[in-house]
């Protein structure tokens, strides 16, 4: 009996001693509260851009953006040098680094007397998701990955999710809690965004002080500038690596657009009251992380046996997903199906973001090397950040003026700000097709490149066996 408990629990079924455990937990940590500060802008929106940053909504999208130059043009070159370095290092002073900054962008404008602009702004918003993006978050997984044996890739990954997801909501609630101690909110934003801000500092110098000196299976690469550059130039000729990148931007994309036009759709399109939109917003993504994360990845290594085969039934799901919120109508009427569906999709989206790096583990590729294998597929599955509002933004603010009077397709009427959505929708379900096709030409490659890698370690073995008895003849 106490076998079959042990091998449901997806933790212990990760088979981590007690110093593999506390690095494990310390990524996961790292993993969430980098974005702790950045992530005021999903459960304070108005107070952190107004008053914490003095920004309008034009310059805050501006800044934002950084996220995804950052995520677009800085994350194979980061990664690449991450391989250079261990772990507890980048994680380390990478966070330390995100506190000292987000206290800055904090404080500058009382310490100057007046805000700081859009400039500066931009500026140090770069430097904050240089360290986030490009750093720290190529190592987080690169610390999952190096940390549990190749056939639970899928359960590690799942269970850093579902550990994210608690972080994230214990981390609002903390920034919501603080805001709400003072009644002035000037005061409220700026104390939550201090708190924040040192919790981070307080991870990173945990990680640097608490997370165990033990020599990873990649340190041994460490300062080793032949083998990191061998490994970026690996990933870039890996039609794999690029399939696997293709995969999860098609269908990041569609998490992406989703959950930064959520509140909007419910609030322009259902109709449903701004407070309620806000509590439906802030439950719905850290519960989804929650249960979806840890159950995606027990499911792709127990059931499916590939994280990619699990990948590709999911996209389908959330095809038909995408379909249902397209074509429904959308009124106060359907409110709690569109909600449903909306609940359905996060859940989906959540399980696909649990395992879109796993396939790069289950490939056999050295962990030497897997921060640049990381940081390459990474290139590509980060860049809806940055495209995605460029397109979407202005497809939502101009197409009702396309079709004033609305649309009726197949008896349904649509108003002018349904025909917007819907069609954001359809695209969105379009990119998901095409990633469904980039998952079904990787999945057999997969098992290819796993088997000759396979191959290659047997020979290498026989190899030294051969030179062994050689040895002993003599």
């Amino acid at each position: 009996m106490m076998s079959t408990r042990h091998s449901k629990n997806p933790i212990a079924k990760l088979g981590l001693t007690r110093t593999s455990l506390i690095r494990f937990t310390m990524v996961v940590l790292t993993g969430q509260w980098i974005y702790i500060f950045i992530n005021l802008r999903k459960t304070l929106f108005d107070p952190f851009m107004e008053q914490g940053l003095g920004l309008n909504m034009m310059e805050f999208s501006i800044v934002l953006a950084m996220q995804g130059v950052a995520s677009v043009f800085g994350t194979i070159l980061i990664g690449w040098l991450s391989d250079r370095f261990s772990l507890k290092s980048v994680l380390g002073f990478s966070a330390m680094g995100i506190g000292v900054v987000s206290l800055a962008i904090t404080w500058l404008p009382t310490m100057l007397g007046h805000y700081i602009g859009l400039i500066p702004n931009c500026i140090l918003f770069a430097i904050l998701f240089v360290l986030s993006e490009c750093a720290a978050w190529p190592a987080v997984l690169k610390g999952v990955r190096v940390s549990v044996p190749e056939n639970v890739q899928g359960t590690a990954f799942g269970v850093m999710e579902g550990g994210r997801g608690v972080l994230n909501l214990l981390g609002g609630s903390i920034a919501l809690a603080v805001f709400g101690i003072f009644a002035d909110a000037h005061f409220g934003i700026l104390a939550s965004m201090t708190v924040t801000s040192l919790l981070c500092f307080a991870v990173g110098l945990g990680v640097y002080i608490v997370m165990p000196p033990v020599r990873l299976a990649t340190d041994e690469s460490v300062g080793s500038t032949k083998v990191a550059l061998s490994g970026l130039l690996d990933a870039l000729k890996s039609p794999e690596i690029w399939l696997c990148g293709l995969t999860a931007m098609f269908a990041i994309s569609f998490y992406r657009a989703f959950d930064t036009y959520m509140n909007p759709f419910m609030t322009k399109a259902i109709n449903l009251p701004i407070i309620l939109a806000g509590v439906i917003a802030l439950f719905t993504g850290p519960v989804s992380k929650i249960v979806s994360g840890p159950l995606a990845g027990v499911l792709s290594d127990l059931k499916f046996k590939s994280s990619m085969h699990f990948m590709r039934l999911l996209m389908i799901l959330l095809v038909f997903a995408g379909l249902a919120l397209a074509i429904m109508p959308k009124n106060p009427s359907t409110a709690i199906v569109l909600v449903v569906v909306m609940v359905v999709v996060m859940c989906i989206s959540y399980a696909i973001k649990a395992l879109y790096f796993a396939p790069i583990g289950e490939m056999g590729i050295p962990k030497a090397k897997s921060a640049a294998a990381i940081s390459v597929a990474g290139t590509f599955c980060y860049s809806p950040k940055l495209w995605v509002p460029l397109v979407f933004g202005p497809l939502l603010e101009y197409t009702p003026s396309l079709f004033p009077n609305g649309l009726t397709v197949f008896g349904i009427e649509y108003d002018p700000i349904d025909c917007a959505y819907s069609l954001m929708y359809l695209i969105l379900t379009g990119l998901v097709v095409i990633g469904v096709i980039c998952a079904s030409i990787l999945i057999p490659r997969v098992k290819w490149v796993k088997k000759g890698a396979a191959a290659a370690e047997a020979a290498e073995e026989e190899d030294k066996v051969l030179e062994r008895s050689s040895s002993a003849s003599e």
